[in-house]
């Protein structure tokens, strides 16, 4: 699997991933914008909504809506990790 995506948003992927898994107790394929998104709006969680809101006005200056955005990576990327997975398996 190849990412295209420029190194400084790798790195940035990379930290927050590992921020969410070290310090927030999360999962490591899922991004701490991507949690705050998931938790925050879908599950109503007030912790992770303040989290989401703190973390879209942050990035607003470049991205709107980047919680949102970052939960629907995190879920493009473990699709891909699924499919590749699928085909390991198959030609296993």
């Amino acid at each position: 699997m190849i990412d295209n995506r420029p190194y400084l948003v790798r790195v940035g992927d990379l930290a927050s991933q590992a921020l969410n898994t070290i310090l927030l107790g999360g999962t490591p394929d899922e991004s701490t914008s991507g949690r705050s998104y998931r938790q925050g709006v879908l599950s109503g969680h007030k912790g992770w909504s303040q989290m989401r809101k703190f973390v879209d006005c942050l990035f607003s200056p470049w991205e709107e809506d980047h919680c949102k955005k970052a939960y629907q990576a995190d879920l493009e990327r473990a699709k891909l990790r699924i499919q590749i997975n699928g085909e390991t398996q198959k030609n296993g």
